[in-house]
């Protein structure tokens, strides 16, 4: 099963391009953006891959969304609100990577490394163990999440962060 995370990745990656322009507004708009289709779309759709297992994880994303979506996004965002948006979609992607781990012997990968530009203040971005491992393996913008496929790699990371 595939499942289409290019509108996610490329709003985190039009974010992340605003955000290093100072364009604060549009860079949480596009973040927003990015967790609306989390929320509707990719969060979904490893739910159903999962058969509900990824459940816990999704949802938290979810709850981290209607958080994002009240981010100042108008003329008087600043720095502070972007970095807000930038992490809160962080924690998103590491929940949605998370989840992917419930799915056995899965391979697939969503969203592009998330950095925060240089003087943007940094807030805490919460990652558990599986979301970083998973995060190192995808190493950057994947145009789809791919599900079900036997591999060895993430397959591999799972059941040994599993059983550590």
């Amino acid at each position: 099963m595939t499942i289409d995370v290019a509108a996610f990745n490329a709003d985190i990656t039009a974010g992340d391009k605003s955000l290093t322009a100072n364009a604060y507004g549009a860079a949480v708009s596009a973040y927003q953006r990015a967790g609306n289709t989390g929320a509707t779309v990719v969060g979904p759709s490893i739910d159903a891959a999962s058969n509900g297992a990824s459940m816990p994880q999704t949802h938290a994303a979810w709850v981290l969304n209607g958080t994002l979506a009240q981010v100042n996004n108008g003329p008087t965002a600043g720095a502070t609100d972007a970095a807000q948006a930038k992490t809160l979609i962080g924690q998103m992607l590491a929940q949605y990577r998370a989840a992917i781990a419930a799915i056995p012997n899965s391979t697939a990968t969503v969203g592009p490394a998330i950095r925060m530009p240089t003087g943007v203040p940094s807030l805490p971005l919460v990652t558990g163990g599986l979301g970083l491992a998973l995060g190192l393996v995808a190493g950057g913008l994947v145009p789809a999440l791919v599900v079900g496929a036997v591999g060895a790699g993430i397959g591999f990371l799972f059941r040994k962060q599993v059983t550590s």
